[in-house]
């Protein structure tokens, strides 16, 4: 018998990551909440398995189960991905959004700039070159963008009358 799963894809833009983590009340592991429980309000599945990315798996699944409208049977884990396969599924889906996401910037702007990691020496040249052209498109952030704007802005002895 085959069994049929629904998935729903949700776009996080470099803007909403970087307000998340610039909060003091949230961080990147906590907007991955947020976005699991609109995926499972919308979906109203009778179970859900996540891959917890938080290290306090108790707190994070409390924090979904408060919030999600229709109760489910809920399954926070680590590295759920590797011991759950629909989860590993779930991932590849992510992975393939991704790299589509990245293959249209790619031809919007017009500029292979690689995988679009920062330790990817193509895409970290896409910054220093395109920071300020295309900013949308980075998350500032990340501590690459922000050291290498710290170090742009920062003048040199030659600049001081």
């Amino acid at each position: 018998m085959i069994k049929l799963y629904q998935y729903k894809v949700i776009h996080i833009s470099p803007a909403e990551i970087d307000a998340s983590v610039g909060k003091d009340t949230t961080n990147l592991n906590w907007l991955e909440a947020e976005k699991a429980v609109e995926i499972i309000n919308a979906l109203k599945p009778d179970k859900v398995i996540l891959d917890c990315p938080s290290p306090n798996i108790k707190a994070y699944t409390n924090f979904i189960n408060h919030r999600v409208t229709k109760k489910t049977a809920l399954i926070c884990a680590h590295h759920a991905d590797l011991n759950y396969p629909v989860v590993g599924a779930a991932s590849i889906i992510a992975k393939v959004t991704r790299d589509r996401e990245i293959d249209a910037i790619k031809k919007k702007i017009g500029n292979n700039f690689g995988s679009g990691y920062m330790a990817d020496p193509r895409t970290k040249e896409l910054m220093h070159k395109y920071w300020d052209t295309y900013p949308e498109i980075f998350r500032h952030s990340w501590t690459p963008f922000k050291k290498f704007i710290g170090n742009f802005k920062q003048k040199t002895m030659e600049e001081f009358d």
